[in-house]
């Protein structure tokens, strides 16, 4: 999985929470061992809010209210849709799998079809309208089988629109000059 960048800063007011919250946390545990005149080792806020951003980062940013406040969508999971490339004077429908997995700060995408997979390079969401959340991103794409002895190596640019975390939308184009549709739909 790749990090990912979101063009607000809600990621750092939480990261900022949760090292407030690591050291009350600390804070109320030293005084409560004090309180009954233990004298033990205990970790480091440091350490503590290591903890807490595993388990923001990989659990607890799923939660529906916590989604409402950093507005990041849940893409993980299996989706399967279709490519449409134009084909003059029609279109070529490709059918698709992916598989997204993701954490609060990281990121995985695997299209595959019947002759090529591409994976992540790189990528941004956009999330400043929270109607219109998007996906930018770079891709590789590999052959799964030679056909005709044609390199079907190259790189693409996709941007995907965000609906209702269970459709996304956009369109593509790759270094070979194709271009077309990417529909997905969660499963």
């Amino acid at each position: 999985m790749i990090n990912y960048s979101i063009n607000t800063e809600i990621r750092r007011n939480i990261i900022f929470f949760l090292a407030v919250l690591s050291t009350a946390t600390m804070g109320v545990i030293k005084a409560f061992f004090q309180s009954l005149n233990y004298e033990i080792s205990i970790p480091s806020s440091f350490a503590l809010f290591g903890f807490y951003f595993w388990l923001f980062d990989n659990y607890l940013w799923r939660i529906w209210i916590l989604k409402k406040i950093h507005n990041i969508p849940d893409l993980s999971g299996e989706w399967e849709g279709e490519v449409t490339k134009p084909n003059e004077p029609h279109f070529d429908i490709y059918p698709v799998k992916a598989i997204i997995e993701q954490s609060w700060t990281k990121i995985q995408i695997e299209v595959v079809g019947k002759y090529t997979r591409s994976k992540l390079g790189s990528i941004s969401m956009d999330l400043s309208t929270p109607a219109r959340r998007c996906l930018d991103y770079i891709y590789s794409v590999k052959p799964t089988l030679e056909q005709n002895g044609e390199n079907k190596r190259g790189e693409g640019c996709q941007s995907l629109l965000v609906e209702n975390d269970k459709l996304l939308t956009g369109y593509y184009f790759t270094s070979k000059l194709r271009k077309g549709k990417l529909t997905l739909r969660k499963i």
